[in-house]
């Protein structure tokens, strides 16, 4: 992964 920030939104985004 290039950036965790991205990693962690996208977790939320599929979490929702």
């Amino acid at each position: 992964v290039l950036m965790p920030i991205i990693s962690i939104i996208e977790n939320n985004m599929l979490k929702w």
